[in-house]
C-alpha cells in the first residue's frame, strides 16, 4: 500500500486504495480494490494527460486495484474551457467510442489489466458539446454518462438520464 506523506511530497497527484464489496447475483460477495487518483492536469493536452493516467492506472493495479477511478475532464482539462467558443470546444472534443481518447484508455485498460473510469469533453455527430464520464475495461466501453448540470461553459448541453451500469467481475487477475 501507499505511504501517503511520502506520495503526496514527492507525487503531483493524489492515489487512494479503498476495499468495497461487490454484490454480483450469481457470485459470493467479493473484494474489489478501487484506486481514486487525481492530478494536475494539463489543459488541453491529451496525450500528456493519458500518460499520466497510463502511469496511474499501472501503479493501482501494481498494488492490487482492478478499478481506478479519475476525476472529471481528467483527460481534457477543465477549468481552461469556461472561455472556449463552440468551435474551440469542437476542436477538444471527440466523439466516444470512437475518439482516439477512449481507444487509448481501452489499450490502457488492456495494457495493465484494469478497469478505468475517466472524463472528457463528447461531441455528437450534430456537433452537439457535452461533459462525459466514461468506463472502460480491456474489452471496450462499459457505460458513457453525460453530466446533467455542466456550468463550466455556455456550450455545454446537459445530459439527460442517470447511468446505472455494471461490469463482470471475477476474483483473479482476469476481469472480463
Amino acid at each position: 500500500m501507499l505511504d501517503y506523506k511520502t506520495e503526496l511530497k514527492s507525487q503531483p497527484h493524489l492515489l487512494a486504495l479503498f476495499n468495497i464489496y461487490l454484490f454480483l447475483p450469481i457470485l459470493p460477495m467479493q473484494n474489489l480494490t478501487v484506486a481514486t487518483a487525481q492530478f494536475e492536469n494539463a489543459s488541453g493536452d491529451k496525450a500528456h494527460n493519458l500518460q499520466v493516467i497510463s502511469r496511474l492506472a499501472a501503479k493501482a493495479a501494481q498494488q492490487g486495484a482492478q478499478v481506478i477511478a479519475f476525476h472529471e475532464c481528467s483527460i481534457t482539462g477543465y477549468t481552461f474551457a469556461r472561455h472556449l467558443s463552440k468551435p474551440q470546444l469542437l476542436d477538444i472534443a471527440e466523439a466516444i467510442p470512437q475518439g482516439d481518447s477512449i481507444q487509448q484508455l481501452i489499450q490502457i485498460a488492456q495494457a495493465h489489466d484494469i478497469v478505468i473510469l475517466a472524463g472528457l469533453f463528447e461531441k455528437d455527430q450534430d456537433d452537439q458539446l457535452f461533459k462525459a464520464y466514461v468506463c472502460v475495461d480491456k474489452t471496450g466501453l462499459l457505460a458513457k454518462y453525460r453530466k446533467l448540470h455542466p456550468f463550466i461553459n455556455p456550450h455545454l448541453l446537459p445530459g439527460d438520464q442517470y447511468v446505472v451500469f455494471g461490469c463482470n467481475y471475477q476474483s483473479g487477475p482476469d476481469i472480463k
